[in-house]
C-alpha cells in the first residue's frame, strides 16, 4: 500500500484491495446505493433516475442478453468474515444502446461509469472503462494496472462484446 502511495499521479494503477469482475445480482444493493446517489445529486441527475432491486435486476439481464459488459469494481476486505462474503462495490460500468427502441441506433452503444464518490480520484473508473472497452475489441490486450476476477457467472474477455460502429460515454 505504502508503494502505491508513492507511485506518481499519473499513474493507472488502482489501490490495493480493490479488483473487477462481472457484476452480480448479490451487488444491487451497494450499485443502487451509488446509483441512487447519482441520480440525485450529479449534474447528469436530469438523466439519471432513482433505481430499486428490480430495475437493477432488469438492467443486468438485459446487459447479459445483449453480450453487453457489467464490470464492478469492489474493495476486497483485509481479512473476511465469513466465507460467501459479498465484497463491497465502489464503482460500476455498463453498456447499453443509446436509444432504446431505435432500429438505427443498435449498433450504438452508452458506457456508463460511476465511481463512488468517497472513491475518486484512484483511478478506478479508468480501469472500468479500459475492461469495458476491452470486451469490444478481440485484439485488445487488457491493461496489467487492475486485477479483473473471473469466477462469476459470466465470463468476459476480448470480444465478448456484441458488434457496435460508435460508443457514447457517459461518465459521472
Amino acid at each position: 500500500y505504502r508503494a502505491w502511495l508513492e507511485l506518481p499521479p499519473d499513474s493507472k494503477v488502482v489501490p490495493p484491495g480493490i479488483y473487477l469482475r462481472p457484476a452480480e445480482q448479490c451487488d444491487a444493493s451497494s450499485i443502487l446505493e451509488i446509483m441512487n446517489w447519482y441520480a440525485q445529486n450529479s449534474a447528469l441527475s436530469s438523466e439519471t433516475r432513482s433505481m430499486d432491486v428490480n430495475d437493477f435486476g432488469e438492467l443486468l439481464q438485459f446487459c447479459r442478453e445483449n453480450h453487453f459488459p457489467f464490470v464492478v469494481a469492489a474493495r476486497r476486505p483485509p481479512e473476511r468474515l465469513c466465507r460467501n462474503q459479498i465484497d463491497p462495490v465502489v464503482g460500476y460500468a455498463y453498456v447499453e444502446f443509446h436509444r432504446h427502441g431505435k432500429s438505427a441506433d443498435k449498433h450504438m452503444g452508452e458506457l456508463h461509469v460511476f465511481v463512488q464518490e468517497s472513491s475518486k480520484k484512484q483511478h478506478i473508473g479508468r480501469a472500468l472503462v479500459d475492461m469495458v472497452l476491452s470486451c469490444f475489441d478481440v485484439t485488445y490486450g487488457q491493461s496489467k494496472d487492475y486485477e479483473f476476477d473471473q469466477t462469476g457467472t459470466v465470463q468476459y474477455g476480448a470480444g465478448y462484446g456484441r458488434s457496435l460502429t460508435a460508443m457514447v460515454c457517459a461518465i459521472a
